[in-house]
């Protein structure tokens, strides 16, 4: 790993309930939050913001076995999001994406995690993050984004290079599957390969080597520079 920081931003994504009813996290979702209990865990992480508002209804539905919106309108017969102000306002009957991400980090001390609940995009957690961020440690130097190959490829840490760069600070990029492999590697490797194994991100779509990826995940390389093709 690239050593402490002083604050890990962990990017929310999908949650609902699952078969028994009982809010979970989708896939990609767990990933990321299995990847920040990690970063805590083994000291890579000084404190941890978990991003993700309240969603249900604005960009996916109550349980995980719906679609996910169609905000890459990949879809035209799939619902659109909806990010109206009444959507929104109906979606705090339901849970937040960043509690249902600190729920499963039940090994993490509560002292060590911050939520950030009124974001519903990329976007928005970069542009909501730094009060939060400033408000856990005002005298913050080092930060780093938590996510998946694929979203920071769609620009995500270029979203919040752009935010932080007002307050002087430039955040690494953090990949979800290189702290999963570091831990796990047996279990971690064929689970990512698998993901990776359709395609992945909206921007543009992109179908990755996962030949190269498992390559580099053996070796102790980051994915951060994995082969990819985009698809038309």
């Amino acid at each position: 790993m690239e050593g402490t920081f002083d604050l890990v931003i962990v990017l929310g994504a999908h949650v609902g309930r699952n078969e028994s009813g009982k809010w979970d996290l989708a896939p990609h979702t767990r990933m990321r939050t299995q990847a920040a209990t990690i970063a805590a865990k083994k000291g890579v992480a000084r404190h941890i913001l978990l991003t993700g508002g309240f969603n249900v209804g604005v960009r996916y539905g109550e349980w995980l076995s719906e679609d996910i919106y169609n905000q890459a309108n990949r879809d035209p017969n799939r619902r659109k999001p909806d990010f109206s102000a009444e959507a929104k306002v109906k979606a705090r009957a339901y849970v937040s994406e960043a509690q249902v991400m600190e729920d499963h980090m039940w090994s993490v001390p509560n002292n060590m995690i911050t939520r950030e609940e009124n974001s519903s995009t990329t976007e928005e957690n970069a542009k909501f993050c730094i009060a939060k961020a400033l408000g856990i440690n005002p005298r913050l130097k080092t930060v780093a984004v938590l996510t998946q190959l694929y979203h920071h490829r769609d620009g995500a840490i270029r979203l919040f290079t752009d935010e932080f760069s007002k307050i002087g600070i430039t955040p690494a990029d953090l990949y979800a599957e290189d702290l999963l492999v570091c831990d796990d590697p047996e279990e971690c490797i064929p689970m990512i390969c698998e993901y990776y194994s359709k395609p992945k991100g909206s921007k543009p779509r992109l179908q990755y080597d996962v030949k190269d990826m498992k390559r580099k995940m053996v070796s102790g390389e980051s994915v951060r520079d994995t082969n990819a093709v985009q698809l038309s």
